[in-house]
């Protein structure tokens, strides 16, 4: 979804398979009333402190706007010029070949494959996904989150590799002690089974496939072009 804050004036950009919705909840008090409480479903609230975007369930029911996985000219919109200039922009981002791998295993949650079949259905996932165009599309949720126009928006990026100490650095900058912001772990259960490591999913089709498709968040991460050094986020931290 997304956060605007106006006690410390930044906006946060929902991307993901990024341990999205734990940054929401650990920035959303940032956004709302002293002694607020934080729940994993919420409706849009909209208060003198900031927005607080509806999340979950009550994000089918809503008809402020602020819901979903909102784009950034959507959020432009509804903020106001204003707001969105002189607010710092915030978005999570993932090393590409383990969020493919996440992202996978997300859209088959409901159909789990087999061990046997994963990998040859992993590869035929993300050809599925390059074959119909969806990278930088209007449907590719976390570009359109993050560029209007095709242009970059976001000013800070939070890697999920390094999300502890990324959101400790985020706080100090709000005159806040390391470890003041609490992550908390959300949808944390969906790759649990998964023992592969990351780089065994891909062929050389499937990582020029990343490398094109998503070379923006390669190049915002400064990430590595090959998934063999790369380490399964979600098994460290979070979501």
């Amino acid at each position: 979804m997304v956060l605007v804050c106006h006690t410390q004036e930044f906006i946060y950009q929902k991307t993901m398979k990024t341990a999205g919705t734990s940054v929401e909840m650990a920035l959303e008090p940032f956004c709302a009333a002293p002694g607020h409480r934080v729940v994993e479903a919420t409706p849009a609230i909209i208060s003198e402190y900031g927005v607080i975007g509806a999340r979950r369930g009550p994000a089918n029911l809503d008809k402020t706007g602020w819901a979903s996985h909102l784009s950034a000219w959507d959020t432009r919109k509804l903020a106001g010029p204003k707001v969105w200039n002189n607010y710092e922009r915030i978005a999570v981002i993932r090393n590409p070949f383990d969020k493919a791998v996440s992202w996978f295993f997300w859209a088959n949650r409901f159909k789990p494959v087999s061990d046997a079949d994963r990998v040859s259905a992993f590869r035929a996932f993300l050809k599925d996904k390059h074959d119909k165009g969806y990278f930088k599309s209007a449907a590719d949720v976390d570009f359109k989150a993050c560029h209007i126009r095709g242009l970059p928006v976001i000013h800070r990026y939070l890697k999920m590799e390094e999300l502890r100490s990324e959101v400790d650095e985020l706080a100090a900058g709000w005159g806040m002690a390391p470890g003041a912001i609490k992550l908390p772990a959300t949808k944390t259960n969906v790759r649990a089974k998964d023992k592969l490591p990351v780089a065994a999913y891909f062929d050389q089709a499937s990582i020029d496939i990343l490398r094109r498709g998503q070379d923006w968040i390669f190049r915002a991460g400064r990430y590595a072009h090959t998934p063999h050094v790369v380490e399964r986020a979600s098994a460290r931290l979070v979501a």
